[in-house]
């Protein structure tokens, strides 16, 4: 069992961030995995980033748990969507507020749109903030095209090709994630 923090990269009304976050969710804790959701939309210290954790005096107790969460987290996904050709500014807003939790970790990156293409200029714009943060993204990324026929109202998938997909993305995000751990029981280079 590992733990896995899933970031929802959306506060827009009517989001789909929230229904693919659950979704990939659901499909770690099946394997039997331990995963945390974070939603800015939860998380009044997330909403605007005007400073990092690591930088804020008295943080709130609600502040103070993301940041064990997130120390304590094997590996992270990062839920967006994409706008203009890119990723989210929430997504890039919840994951600024954190830095060293990070290291020598990794991240599964989904994305989606209402398009065809399913944010896959999103999972590549995103690919090397993850780098910068220590933890990269492993190769495949998870894309979610028309997203709003893949998901009913209630967040039921109604596109069951969707689920060999979140399979390959899962087993490789695993094995990264094992990987790294073993790594580290090693030692960082810092």
């Amino acid at each position: 069992m590992v733990k896995i923090t899933v970031f929802v990269g959306s506060i827009r009304e009517g989001r789909s961030g929230r229904k693919v976050a659950d979704w990939v969710a659901r499909g770690m804790q099946a394997r039997g995995h331990e995963v945390h959701v974070i939603d800015p939309l939860e998380h009044e210290d997330m909403r605007l980033l005007d400073h990092m954790y690591k930088s804020v005096a008295n943080p709130s107790e609600d502040f103070q748990a993301l940041q064990r969460t997130v120390a304590e987290s094997d590996g992270y996904v990062a839920v967006t969507p994409e706008y203009n050709h890119s990723f989210s500014g929430a997504i890039k807003n919840a994951l600024d507020v954190f830095l060293e939790e990070y290291a020598f970790k990794c991240f599964g990156i989904v994305t989606y749109s209402a398009g065809s293409m399913g944010g896959i200029r999103a999972a590549e714009a995103l690919r090397g903030v993850t780098a910068e943060l220590g933890a990269p993204a492993i190769p495949t990324s998870l894309a979610i095209s028309k997203v709003g026929s893949v998901f009913d109202d209630e967040g039921d998938l109604l596109d069951e090709n969707y689920e060999k997909r979140l399979a390959k993305f899962l087993d490789e995000l695993e094995w990264f994630v094992a990987a790294l751990a073993a790594k580290r029981q090693q030692g960082t280079p810092y």
